[in-house]
Formats: C-alpha cells, structure tokens, sequence
C-alpha cells in the first residue's frame, strides 16, 4: 500500500501536476489520520472491554470476601452470646454459693474453656487490598458503592484492633491463676481445668474479674453484629452494581 502511494506521488511530480499532487497529499493525511483515530478507537474499545471483564471479576470476588466475613461474623457472634451467657450463669452460681448440678457444671467448665479463647474478626476482603494494590478501585464504577467498600474496610481494621486489646486484656490477666489449673493430654490433646467451685465462690476478686470479662465478651457480640449489618448492606450495594455491569 505504502509502495502504492509512492508510485502515484513520484507520477504527479514528474508530470508537474503540483496542484493535483498537493490535493492527493492532504487527501492521503487524512486517509492515514482516519487510519490512527479508528486505530485509537478499536484500543480504546478493547481496553474497556478489558476494564469491564476485570470490574466484572473484581465484583464477584468481592461478594464472594463479604459472605465469608458475614458467614464469619455470624458463627464469632453465636459463640459471644454463648460465652455470654455462660458466664452469667457461672457468676449466678458462684454468687450463689451452691454447688452446682452436672448440667450446670458443664456450663462452668464452658466458660473457663472460652473465656480465654478471645476470638479475633479477621477482615476477609483480600479483593479490596489486591484492586488498592493494583490502583484499581476506579474499577469500582458507582462511587458511592466505593466509599462504602474503603469505610467497611476501615471499620474491619479498627474492629480488628479493639479485639486484639480486648483478647490481650483476658490472656494477660492473672486472676484465674490461683484457681484453675490446666492439664494436656499428650495422646488425644484434650484439655482439662481442675478447679475448687466454693474456693472459686470465695474469692470475691474472682468473681468481679469475671463479671469485668464478660463486658469484652459482649464487645464482641456487639461488633460482630455491626460487622454482619455493614457488610450485607455493602454486599447488596455490591451485587446491584455487578448486576448492572452484566
């Protein structure tokens, strides 16, 4: 095509057709400016046809993160209102002085078991590090879907932080100590506590220590509900834009 335009633009010089030669010339740059701009077109076409394929994926994966932390957060938040009430029950019996039933004793044994297994919210949204890694968010077409999708995330990192202090404040506390002691079985690794329920029952510091951990452990049922709202709200807003894309 080139060796074409050539041929044609050296016959118009030879035949001193200038005239004729500056029209083919300017009529030749446009037909190469067309070329570059259907060229610019079909790359700029490709390119968001790219964009919508990875939004496209971006959003399934997202929706996907977010049923794993209500799934999450619903399981922690069941084991809270267990470990909840657990505790009432063991502080109820304590203050009570009477030894209790072997129903009543198994709710005790429950407590200590858990009281110390301060479980953790770990935020599921690898999605969101992975598209704020890549510069990607944008991908994230309906802004007011994003700003929700970077609040939830910084809500999960601040939900994270308060239950490390609140576990660390169980784990480091040495009340506990002077009556419960714990043994491992090497073979099936059970764990038991051996403890005195009337020495326990006694011991009015135990007690109020107890009563001091179950305000953490409603900390956890309440943030783990907070944090089961926020992402199924963030979820819907999330399918509706996929959706929209699809």
């Amino acid at each position: 095509m080139m060796k074409l335009f050539r041929n044609i633009r050296k016959k118009l010089l030879n035949q001193s057709k200038i005239t004729k030669y500056l029209k083919y010339a300017i009529g030749e740059i446009i037909l190469v400016v067309i070329g570059i701009l259907i060229a610019l077109q079909i790359n700029n076409w490709n390119e968001t046809r790219k964009a919508k394929t990875r939004s496209v994926q971006y959003h399934t994966r997202l929706i996907e993160d977010l049923n794993r932390t209500i799934t999450t957060s619903q399981n922690l938040n069941e084991t809270a209102h267990h470990v909840l009430s657990s505790i009432k029950l063991t502080i109820d019996l304590l203050n009570s002085k009477k030894l209790p039933t072997e129903e009543e004793q198994k709710e005790i044994d429950y407590t200590i078991i858990w009281l110390s297994r301060f479980n953790y919210q770990f935020s599921e949204m690898a999605t969101f590090d992975e598209m704020k890694s890549n510069g990607e968010l944008s991908l994230i077409y309906n802004l007011d879907t994003r700003n929700k999708l970077v609040n939830f995330h910084e809500y999960s990192i601040s939900v994270d932080a308060i239950f490390d202090r609140l576990g660390a404040s169980i784990i480091n506390s040495n009340t506990f100590s002077k009556h419960i002691l714990t043994s491992v079985d090497p073979e099936t690794l059970d764990i038991t506590n051996h403890y005195n329920f009337m020495e326990m029952a006694d011991d009015k510091e135990f007690i109020n220590e107890l009563s001091r951990f179950s305000v953490h452990w409603r900390g956890n049922a309440w943030f783990t509900k907070q944090i089961v709202r926020r992402a199924t709200d963030l979820k819907e807003s999330v399918q509706t834009d996929l959706d929209e894309l699809i």
